[in-house]
């Protein structure tokens, strides 16, 4: 009999001692951190923006040679952002594929992790796949989102044509040097 998983409070060791793997597609709404990045609320939900993603459990053996719990985690994700060139929404991809240890404690995992390849993280008895999800998602946005072409012709020219070249402004000095010859 197979064992339900439910990716919102995972049981890692008993995930790990199965093998198991979870999947699942989302739209970004489903995620409150990344909804709150969104460029417009009037965006509405629209199929080309998702979070798609897998995750797999395994038992493989750690450096004293017991067996220790590890999460491979793939996903794939297109996010609506500003372009900051031409200020039209931009889909950004992203493609993840990474590892995580687990380990007995968060003070253990901050010794281990700066070493490590892979993410090194404390065990807990349930663990939310979703958090982790929307965590590399947003570790993954750009700071400055681009267009690789944009859609638009960029406006290069600051004024209107209807703008008028203001006069030429006296120069603040000028008042100082006719102070002085008057002298």
């Amino acid at each position: 009999m197979s064992q339900e998983f439910n990716p919102l409070k995972l049981d890692l060791q008993a995930f790990a001692n199965a093998g198991a793997m979870l999947q699942d597609m989302h739209d970004i709404e489903v995620f409150p951190r990344l909804s709150q990045e969104l460029p417009r609320p009037e965006l509405g939900r629209h199929e080309d923006y998702f979070v798609q993603w897998a995750v797999a459990g395994t038992l493989e053996q750690g450096p004293d040679g017991s067996p220790q719990v590890w999460l491979h985690l793939k996903l794939r994700a297109c996010f609506p952002m500003t372009c900051q060139r031409c200020l039209d929404i931009v889909g950004i991809p992203i493609s993840f594929d990474h590892s995580y240890r687990f380990v007995a404690t968060e003070e253990q995992a901050d010794l281990e992790d700066e070493e490590s390849i892979e993410d090194v993280l404390a065990f807990t008895q349930h663990f939310n796949i979703l958090e982790l999800v929307e965590d590399e998602v947003l570790m993954a946005l750009p700071l400055l989102p681009t267009h690789d072409t944009c859609p638009k012709p960029l406006k290069t020219e600051v004024l209107d044509k209807d703008f008028a070249e203001p006069g030429k402004k006296p120069n603040p000095f000028s008042v100082l040097q006719g102070l002085k010859t008057k002298s």
